[in-house]
Formats: C-alpha cells, sequence, structure tokens
C-alpha cells in the first residue's frame, strides 16, 4: 500500500507538477486519472447553463499544447462548446 501524504506533502506536490488544485492527487501524490478530474470538476457544475447540454463532456487532449479540453453537445446535436479545464 502507498504511503498517504501530509497535506503539506500534497501542497507542495502539486505546486510541483502544476496541477491547478490538490484535490487532482491522490492520498499517495499520483495524480488522478482525467476522467477523475473531470467528474471532480463537473459536480462543482451547477449553473443551468450545463443542463442544456449532454451530461458528460468528452475529454479532449489538444495535440500540440496537451491541455485537456471538455466538449460539451448539446442535447439538440446544432452545437458543440469546447472549454479548456
Amino acid at each position: 500500500m502507498a504511503k498517504k501524504l501530509s497535506p503539506e506533502e500534497l501542497e507542495r506536490q502539486h505546486k510541483e507538477e502544476g496541477f491547478a488544485s490538490v484535490k487532482w492527487l491522490n492520498p499517495d501524490g499520483t495524480p488522478k486519472t482525467t476522467e477523475e478530474i473531470r467528474d471532480i470538476q463537473i459536480s462543482t457544475w451547477n449553473m443551468s447553463i450545463y443542463d442544456h447540454f449532454e451530461h458528460v463532456p468528452k475529454i479532449c487532449i489538444h495535440s500540440n499544447s496537451k491541455k485537456v479540453l471538455y466538449t460539451f453537445k448539446c442535447q439538440k446535436p446544432r452545437y458543440i462548446l469546447s472549454i479548456s479545464a
């Protein structure tokens, strides 16, 4: 079983690795998957604008910048919106 890091160690690790939040790390300091991170972020989205899109956005990795993007597909298949994570 992996060693659980202290809050201070997790804080240091997230800054060193360039993560936007400590929440994106597991208790042992390993990064969470893009799906786990997406689910954490979705759990905070409570504006009604998101009701109009399919529930779970598709995860895309930009080929040049390697940034994670979420692609939101409208429930009425005419509009697609992509935002960076």
